[in-house]
């Protein structure tokens, strides 16, 4: 994998960005480009590991540092801080996205935006102004409360009189907030905006994000055409991730990037455990378990006898073998039944699926992939297909 830093003019301010090619660059080929938007205070060494893993896919991937909306000594782009709005960061967005879109081996029918909170909000409206330019967007955790924090005079955490907002707004981070930044939102509306945006949308957002209350995602789901965003809700995840979630929003990104759906989600409680065998070098017992699905496509319970049969050998990971039933109503609103056997093929669960139900008859013969999103006393299963 190449990577290089290099420097993208806006005005008469410099962004510094880097860029990462897949392994195996050929000159003359065209290849699929994601530009990835860090947060507020953040910068692109936050964003890293995503574009380390699109370019692995075969993307070329860009993240860069907002002018002035770095934490103070930590970003390369020029800008004072206080001079930083969502709207600055609006132009800084576009200025990047006109820079790869002319590279002569990137295909501009297939550029998509990535931002994390801050960086989300931006890109969201970046994807709307530019929607000709945009092919999908995926955002995390994205940070549409900004401008609701505006009205109630407490960005990024500050607390201030809104009808005497001071020069600079000093929050708890130490972040300076200059009085623009406050002044282009108190009065705006994203909802408005983003629904102008008519590609796919993977929004991806924490259950106990203490930042943005899950409630805007599902705002933002809502402005959006039916069936237009897949909004995955992480159950316990805060505005962060643990690394096992940020591989799960990695893989989630990929499947949605292949044009995958999300099919299924099942919610799993874990009941117990009945050890079958254990000497100094395995381990095999089965986990059992029960929980339902509510989702679009099926709204059921597992069934009784569920169980996970695990072994370990050695200090080796542990193999899963997932065996359940759900029973309960299709998307046709007919009494159906869904089996599923869920192992790891290679890198990947991939859950092998047997159903009555005529309307999800397609899963019967679909490849599918499951993501496992682990929480307090059991886990999310998420079947894409």
């Amino acid at each position: 994998m190449d990577k290089k830093e290099l420097y993208i003019k806006r005005d008469e301010l410099k962004i510094f960005a880097e860029e990462f090619l897949p392994e195996g660059f050929v000159e003359g080929k065209k290849y699929p480009a994601i530009i990835v938007s860090h947060g507020f205070a953040g910068n692109c060494g936050f964003e890293e590991q995503y574009c380390e893993f699109f370019a692995a896919q075969g993307y070329v991937a860009y993240c860069f540092d907002f002018c002035g909306g770095s934490f103070p000594g930590t970003g390369k782009s020029d800008g004072k801080i206080v001079d930083n709005t969502v709207f600055t960061e609006v132009k800084d967005l576009t200025k990047v996205l006109d820079h790869v879109t002319k590279l002569p081996y990137v295909d501009n029918s297939k550029v998509v935006l990535f931002g994390t909170s801050q960086g989300g909000l931006v890109s969201s409206l970046v994807a709307a102004r530019e929607k000709d330019r945009i092919w999908k967007l995926i955002l995390v955790c994205p940070a549409f409360v900004i401008p609701f924090d505006a009205r109630c005079g407490k960005l990024a955490g500050a607390s201030y009189d809104i009808n005497n907002v001071p020069e600079v707004i000093m929050p708890p981070s130490q972040m300076p907030v200059g009085r623009k930044y406050h002044e282009e939102l108190v009065n705006f509306d994203p909802f408005v905006h983003i629904s102008k945006f008519k590609g796919d949308v993977l929004l991806i957002h924490g259950t106990d994000d203490e930042v943005v209350n899950y409630s805007f995602a599902y705002r933002a789901k809502n402005s959006y055409a039916p069936d237009q965003c897949t909004l995955l809700m992480v159950k316990g995840a805060g505005h962060g991730f643990d690394d096992g979630q940020r591989d799960n929003i990695r893989l989630a990104s990929k499947l949605f990037l292949e044009g995958k759906k999300q099919q299924l989600a099942i919610k799993v409680f874990v009941t117990g455990y009945e050890l079958l065998e254990r000497d100094e070098n395995h381990q095999k017992g089965v986990v059992l378990f029960n929980g339902y699905a509510d989702c679009d496509n099926f709204r059921g319970v597992i069934l009784p006898g569920a169980k996970d049969t695990q072994l370990t050998i050695g200090d080796g990971p542990t193999k899963l073998y997932a065996e359940y039933t759900l029973e309960g109503l299709d998307r046709a609103g007919q009494t159906a039944r869904i089996s599923i056997i869920n192992q790891k093929k290679g890198d990947y669960y991939k859950p092998e699926i047997t159903t009555d139900s005529e309307a999800l008859s397609y899963l019967n013969d679909m490849d599918t992939t499951a993501i496992l999103e682990f929480n307090e006393g059991g886990l999310t299963v998420r079947i894409f297909g």
